[in-house]
């Protein structure tokens, strides 16, 4: 899945080359939060990037108390009670 990720992801950054609009919105958004500008400095560190780290992230924000389920429409009661359980199974 990693090396699934990984091949998406430079992908996008390819594909970012060919649209001004995304480009310029990527060095804006980099330039403020101090990231490197360069696509193929960002595909270096994501290559760097394993599934020990991933997994350390995923613990520390993927946590009960950060859940939030938005459902969007009208539910039965079937459906509600089955999005409740979830909710309170992942809890």
């Amino acid at each position: 899945e990693l090396a699934k990720a990984r091949s998406r992801y430079h992908w996008e950054l390819r594909d970012l080359l060919d649209d001004p609009d995304e480009m310029g919105e990527q060095c804006g958004v980099e330039a403020l939060f101090g990231r490197p500008t360069c696509p193929r400095e960002v595909a270096r560190r994501v290559d760097l990037i394993d599934a020990a780290q991933i997994q350390r992230v995923a613990k520390r924000i993927l946590r009960p108390e950060n859940l939030h389920v938005v459902c969007v429409g009208l539910l039965d009661e079937e459906t509600c009670a089955a999005a409740r359980a979830r909710v309170e199974d992942f809890r």
